[in-house]
């Protein structure tokens, strides 16, 4: 303890001298990090894991500095598994992962997966006391759901009993449904309520079901649902637009199926073994950004399938990335350029086994025995199949994930045409890059030069390159996974224009140098314009229009309790549900002014 004389501190006791070098801790013994668990998604949700260890070098010291900052700690740990497996992330990885599993109060939260029993107390209402009975007015249900506790299965594998009141207001769908399934929805604690949650739901599911096959139109263009149908509408057109989407799909996927013949009696030849089959079907759509094309997709019914055991979920760059990302591009003078993969999916190997019976889309081929060797779209393992096919071609260019965004690569490069800030006389500052060639590994000693750092980053199918050679990456791409091609440009890549549906240019101030680089801005205007527009359209299609004098979402004073008004409709409940979308995406292009 101390004293304040004077502005000072007066130590009461002696102040302690310094530990030996013995006492220091170690960096584990000093690090908050560790043994904490978060939950980690893995295969088709989430599971718990526990930080096990710090990473360390071939030297045994522990990787990266901690700071108080989680974005800028730049240390390393070793996750592991319930089963023994492990992954390694950054502290600001562990942080994340922490948060999101955390209310604002540091109460952990659990991924609800499904309930497995249930159970009542002596607390519990009895169903002939399950009434209130007023003089001159109906009898009416209790509301009470004490006295009964569910069994409750977490997505991460642990078991607890909940009570029924505290799942209820979480997750009041999945308990409706269970106490109909198991014949207890007459009991007071459900009686009050479940009837009218699935009555809800039931509405809910019948408008989702049809919310696609009632857009007849897109752009005013006719949109088939059958091959039946896209060859029809080209017949009362006169024209052959989305036979041709349907032959240029078919020709894409020519890779994507053995078609077995029939035998010579024309039965079909008996399914490879531990194949199983499901059906396939067209998709179709227009694109507006390439002159109203028609695009055909023929897609699996995956969900005929079970989950695969290997992992289905594939990570896409995330957008601060890609804001880091350009920046970077602005401070180093690197080039940026696009690209998006041809037929994605279709270069890797499927997951699942599966066959299917020929449809009209096959032509001559209609009726036969069909077997997918190629990771087809709605194939629960195709986008994991195409990330592993992307991730293992990005290594062999010499490329490594970054710990903090696993779809963003990089790579050590040497601009030769700058001096080197390190002495060039001491080797141990000459960097290596392994690289693979024809599946050798190769050591490749880096020239000198000044040092940087190129990057990769990942969306799925769409590629963006940041580097003083970003062309020569591209084409190295190209090489191995085909990139579409700009019909006006007949080039396959681009400086971005958009990305991810955000428009993106260069830019340089007035007053810059002209040997200043150029930044990047990302902008959200020409969306939220767009948003505003169609919204504008859809009001005054009902006589409505919107109100200037707006200053927010709702009417002061509004009580939602309240509130007597019609609920929607099923049209109505999905222009509300686009609308809430279409505004959380806005904020996220940055116009937070929206919240």
């Amino acid at each position: 303890t101390a004293m304040m004389l004077n502005g000072d501190y007066d130590p009461v006791e002696p102040e302690a001298s310094m530990p030996d070098q013995d006492d220091e801790p170690t960096p584990e013994e000093a690090d908050e990090y560790l043994t904490m668990q978060v939950l980690l998604p893995r295969g088709d949700g989430y599971q718990r894991a526990t930080v096990a260890h710090r990473k360390r070098d071939a030297d045994g010291n522990p990787i990266g500095i901690r700071n108080n900052n989680p974005i800028l700690d730049t240390r390393v740990y070793e996750v592991e598994f319930e089963d023994g497996a492990a992954v390694e992330l950054a502290a600001n990885a562990v942080a994340n992962a922490l948060f999101d599993s955390t209310d604002p109060d540091g109460n952990e939260f659990l991924v609800f997966k499904e309930i497995l029993d249930h159970k009542k107390t002596d607390q519990a209402v009895r169903k002939e006391d399950g009434w209130i009975e007023r003089e001159g007015r109906a009898p009416q249900r209790k509301r009470t759901t004490k006295g009964w506790k569910l069994l409750i299965q977490w997505a991460d594998g642990l078991q607890t009993w909940e009570n029924l009141s505290d799942i209820k207001e979480s997750y009041p769908l999945d308990v409706a449904e269970y106490a109909a399934g198991n014949q207890i929805i007459a009991e007071p604690a459900f009686a009050w309520w479940c009837p009218l949650y699935l009555k809800k739901r039931r509405a809910i599911l019948r408008k989702l079901k049809t919310r696609y096959w009632r857009k007849t139109h897109k752009y005013g263009i006719e949109i088939p649902h059958t091959v039946e149908e896209a060859r029809e509408i080209d017949k009362r057109n006169g024209n052959t637009l989305w036979s041709d989407a349907m032959d240029k799909e078919m020709s894409a996927n020519a890779v994507t199926f053995k078609i077995l013949e029939n035998m010579a009696d024309g039965r079909l030849p008996d399914a490879p073994k531990g194949y199983k089959k499901i059906r396939v079907h067209m998709i179709f759509d227009v694109k507006l950004e390439e002159g109203f094309r028609r695009k055909a997709r023929l897609v699996a019914d995956g969900q005929m399938l079970d989950s695969p055991r290997s992992m289905t979920y594939a990570s896409v760059v995330s957008r601060d990335t890609v804001r880091i990302a350009l920046t970077l591009a602005a401070l180093n003078g690197c080039d940026v350029l696009v690209g998006d993969v041809k037929a994605a999916y279709l270069n890797a190997k499927p997951t699942e086994k599966a066959y299917f019976i020929a449809g009209k889309e096959f032509g001559m081929h209609e009726g036969k025995l069909v077997v997918i060797i190629r990771a087809l779209y709605g194939l629960k393992g195709s986008g994991a199949a195409w990330a592993k096919a992307m991730r293992a071609h990005m290594r062999g260019l010499g490329f490594k994930p970054c710990l903090a965004d696993k779809d963003l690569w990089m790579r050590v490069a040497v601009d030769t045409s700058k001096p080197s800030v390190e002495d060039e006389s001491d080797s141990s500052n000459q960097d290596a890059q392994l690289i693979k060639h024809k599946g050798t590994a190769i050591v490749k000693r880096l020239p000198a030069g000044e040092r940087y750092y190129e990057y990769t980053l990942i969306h799925t199918d769409d590629c963006m390159v940041i580097s003083r050679r970003a062309k020569e990456i591209m084409e190295a791409i190209d090489a191995v996974y085909k990139l579409k091609k700009d019909k006006k440009t007949g080039k396959c890549y681009s400086e971005p224009s958009t990305y991810l549906g955000t428009k993106i240019r260069k830019y340089r101030s007035p007053d810059a140098d002209e040997n200043d680089p150029y930044c990047w801005s990302w902008s959200g205007d020409d969306y939220i314009k767009d948003i505003v527009e169609q919204c504008e359209r859809k009001l005054k299609a009902h006589g409505r229009q919107l109100n200037a004098k707006q200053t927010s979402p709702l009417t002061p004073g509004y009580r939602p309790e309240l509130d007597t008004s019609p609920e929607l409709t099923g049209e109505s409940w999905h222009w509300y549900n686009e609308l809430v979308g279409q505004l959380r995406w806005g904020i996220e292009l940055g116009r937070g002014d929206i919240i």
